[in-house]
């Protein structure tokens, strides 16, 4: 009787150990041997189509992915400078975007590199926006003071720096900050920073004086505070300023946007008077001191010669003039 449960693996095994039975000849020739061969080549030939199908489809693959790349040029770039000091083509040349660059094989980070290692500018970005945009975007340092050494007055060494109000030191460039070229120019205390050159940030502390000075002239018209020309710290809590008309002013570091009032008031009360000073004093603790500018004519040290001259002759007089009178009167009572 047929087992109807068993398994088609062990009828193989069983067909397999009778065939081995068989001499070569007969089981190379017989119907089961080809059977087999014909499936093993339709079994190799569909692996082998698809191998080959697989294989030129990521060919194309491959060729359709470099095509878009090829294709992915930069068409447009965006940019957009927040103070429009830092032009396009400045820009474009720094970072070498001068002919067509593909955008897939671009380095967005390396570019924003090269921009913030510029110390004029405080902030960049770049960015890629598909299909052919690249967009640049810069924010600019602005500058509020020139700075330069004490020591370099004695040495006659002439410095082109800025700072900005974080005390970030950058080269001044005419073309760039001509808005700023009539800035006033600070002459920095010692040890404000370890040397003077572009990159360097300045002390905080010593920084925070001049923008509260600088943002308190800003709220003036020139025709009532002149412009600032020279900022000095002969102290650490004083600081003298050579306005533009030579008038020094003497000023505390500290409220001073109410001293500040206050030369705008003095210079007010001057400019009604008909007189100017050499020198001005609006610290707080003392009294408004106004050294005015006195025009003394040629002949006014021939006058008060000959008016010393005049009072010697007149004491001489008056006391030859007491030695008469006591003599006469001493010969009378005799």
């Amino acid at each position: 009787m047929e087992n109807r449960y068993r398994r088609k693996k062990d009828e193989g095994n069983i067909v397999s150990k009778l065939e081995r039975m068989l001499p070569f000849r007969e089981r190379l020739l017989s119907r089961l041997s080809f059977k087999r061969l014909r499936s093993n080549i339709r079994r190799w030939i569909v692996k082998a189509l698809a191998a080959a199908a697989a294989l030129v489809g990521l060919f194309y693959l491959l060729c359709y992915v470099l095509d878009q790349a090829a294709s992915m040029s930069i068409d447009k770039i965006d940019y957009r400078s927040a103070h429009a000091m830092f032009d396009r083509r400045s820009c474009l040349d720094l970072l070498g975007l001068k002919n067509s660059v593909n955008l897939a094989t671009l380095s967005t980070k390396s570019l924003e590199q090269k921009l913030m290692a510029q110390p004029h500018i405080e902030s960049a970005s770049v960015r890629a926006e598909l299909p052919d945009t690249l967009v640049i975007e810069v924010e600019e340092r602005l500058p509020i003071v020139f700075v330069a050494q004490e020591s370099d007055v004695k040495t006659g060494t002439k410095r082109r720096l800025f700072t900005d109000p974080k005390g970030h030191v950058f080269e001044a460039d005419p073309n760039m900050h001509r808005d700023f070229m009539g800035a006033p120019v600070w002459y920095l205390p010692p040890g404000c920073c370890p040397r003077l050159e572009p990159g360097v940030v300045i002390n905080e502390k010593a920084m925070m004086p001049i923008c509260e000075l600088i943002k308190a002239t800003n709220c003036y018209d020139p025709t009532q505070i002149p412009p600032i020309r020279e900022i000095q710290c002969p102290r650490e809590w004083e600081l003298r300023l050579v306005l533009e008309n030579g008038t020094t002013v003497r000023m505390e570091v500290y409220n001073i946007a109410e001293q500040t009032e206050r030369l705008a008031g003095i210079l007010d009360y001057l400019r009604r008077s008909g007189q100017q000073a050499s020198g001005i004093n609006v610290i707080p603790k003392e009294n408004p001191v106004i050294v005015p500018i006195e025009d003394t004519p040629v002949h006014s040290e021939a006058t008060s010669a000959d008016e010393s001259r005049g009072s010697e002759r007149s004491t001489r007089n008056g006391r030859s003039e007491r030695n008469g009178r006591t003599g006469r009167t001493g010969r009378r009572s005799r």
